[in-house]
């Protein structure tokens, strides 16, 4: 693996590795993890399952160990979290903005693990078909995903602003520009034109996010969940964009 593609492993490892913290931490009051991807436990005994699960995906994937079979599992995990429990959640709640976030953050895990997956696959030197038939699956799965985000930002664009501090200036405008941009990553990544910058500069933004945003607010909250769950979902967007700009070629 590339730099990119190993910083974003990395990142990635991380994440699932922090989230599994939390579910090992909170398994006995599993009404806590409702705000913890995959966003879907309701009961101590899964949610103790769903902690270790989430925890040997991110050793797999940091060592490298098993890394394709892993993160493949793991994608499949997700996407069978976003299929069962929150299409059924959605279909319940059209328009709730806080439903769409959670399930299309479970969908964009689920694409992001299976590129993941495709790229150890490669460097593996598996067969090209199955290997690319993953990579542009997982790429789907993301692409709609930054789809909805960007037009949540503009439905809800009051409410974005809120969460901006308010020492940045032009916050509205700024949560406009944030809604664009999801909507400008996802048309790069479908087109494959400047799709490695596109996945870069996705990354930038939600480590931007990170520091100024959520960091601080953890900081001032250490014992909050739903904050920690916050800025590691932000920190995991980061993962995502290296990772997908790591599946295209070096001339996207």
């Amino acid at each position: 693996m590339n730099s990119l593609s190993r910083l974003g492993r990395y990142f990635f490892a991380v994440s699932m590795g922090s989230f599994s913290v939390q579910y090992f931490l909170l398994f006995h009051h599993p009404e806590s993890l409702a705000n913890i991807p995959p966003y879907t436990v309701g009961r101590p005994v899964s949610a103790f399952l769903v902690g270790l699960a989430l925890l040997v995906a991110a050793i797999c994937m940091a060592s490298g160990i098993r890394g394709a079979l892993a993160t493949k599992l793991l994608g499949g995990g997700f996407l069978l979290a976003f299929l069962i429990f929150h299409v059924a959640r959605l279909y319940s709640n059209l328009a709730s903005g806080n439903l769409r976030t959670r399930a299309f953050e479970t969908l964009t895990i689920a694409g992001a693990a299976f590129v993941l997956g495709a790229i150890f696959s490669k460097e593996a030197s598996a067969p090209a078909g199955p290997v690319e038939a993953t990579v542009n699956f997982g790429r789907l799965l993301v692409i709609v995903s930054l789809v909805i985000f960007g037009v949540q930002h503009f439905m809800y664009h009051a409410f974005i602003a809120s969460l901006i501090p308010a020492w940045v200036p032009a916050r509205l405008s700024l949560a406009y520009f944030t809604g664009a941009a999801f909507l400008a990553a996802a048309l790069s990544f479908a087109t494959g034109k400047l799709a490695r910058l596109a996945g870069l500069l996705l990354t930038l933004m939600f480590f931007l996010w990170v520091v100024t945003l959520h960091a601080p607010l953890v900081a001032h909250s250490l014992h909050s969940a739903t904050l920690w769950s916050s800025m590691l979902v932000a920190f995991m967007m980061c993962a995502v964009g290296l990772i997908l700009a790591e599946s295209f070629p070096a001339k996207h």
